[in-house]
């Protein structure tokens, strides 16, 4: 597939497959934690916590929001106290994809993405809330366009950002 814009049809088969994916995915949840992950300060890699602000209110109350920034570690007491069944981390990653791709990644594939605005990587986050809670994770990776310090968010992020909170919404509606 080439990398830049998608439109039409390229876009609608991803977010099928990934629509389907969170369903199966979510199947058994009873509560789950929702974090964003990135920083304001670096164009799209701030998805994340933009993505939290965009769910406030479409979400019900077996979901929690955490707007984690770059600091997702800090988050842990709060995370455990509310014990979720499912933890789903929205963030930029690096895929080599064209910007503004998603893509829905299982634990044994998040230890291969690169996300560099991290002090701890996510696989290892993941492990940790995977063995002390119990609890399914997943990552929700998006392909930033520029990471670049006081940018904005790209166009094509913004775009994935819409069609994805009406995904991870659709998806969290049967909780």
């Amino acid at each position: 597939m080439k990398r830049g814009r998608m439109t039409g049809r390229r876009i609608q088969e991803p977010l099928k497959e990934i629509s389907e994916a969170l369903r199966n995915w979510l199947t058994s949840a009873k509560k789950v934690a929702v974090l964003g992950i990135g920083s304001g300060l670096r164009g799209d890699d701030a998805l994340g916590p933009v993505f939290i602000r965009m769910m406030k209110r479409r979400v019900g109350k077996k979901v929690r929001l955490y707007d984690c920034g770059t600091v997702p570690e800090s988050f842990t007491g709060p995370i455990k106290r509310f014990r979720p069944t499912h933890l789903l981390m929205i963030d930029a990653a690096q895929m080599d994809l064209a910007p503004g791709q998603i893509r829905f990644i299982t634990p044994d594939k998040i230890g291969g993405i690169p996300i560099s605005t991290h002090a701890i990587p996510l696989n290892v986050l993941s492990e940790y809330f995977a063995s002390t809670i119990g609890c399914k994770v997943a990552l929700l990776g998006v392909q930033p366009k520029t990471v670049g310090f006081d940018e904005m968010l790209s166009k094509d992020v913004e775009v994935a950002l819409e069609r994805l909170a009406d995904v991870v919404e659709h998806g969290l509606s049967e909780l």
